[in-house]
């Protein structure tokens, strides 16, 4: 599992595209991608349909507060979490934060 991030530095309100690529496997069945600040989060789930599932999936969070956040995508089965991956990126607001 990768997540690529175009940049590591937004300026506010931000707009981060996050694509992350997951191997397709009979098991997969969410995809949940988070961005958790200082002060806001977010997430969005997917569903996957397991091994038949494309292999690329692109979201995008609007507007961003300025601050430091942890960008983190989770592949669940049924039962259990199968993968994860994050980086980090950094919103900088108008003060030059």
């Amino acid at each position: 599992m990768e997540l690529r991030i175009s940049g590591r530095y937004f300026a506010e309100p931000a707009t981060v595209r996050i694509t992350v690529a997951v191997e397709p496997d009979a098991d997969n069945r969410m995809l949940r991608v988070e961005a958790d600040g200082d002060e806001m989060f977010r997430a969005s789930e997917v569903e996957l349909a397991g091994a038949g599932e494309k292999r690329l999936h692109t979201l995008e969070f609007r507007n961003l507060k300025a601050g430091y956040y942890t960008l983190r995508a989770e592949v669940h089965s049924a039962r259990a979490l199968r993968g994860t991956a994050e980086q980090k990126v950094v919103v900088t607001g108008s003060g030059g934060r």
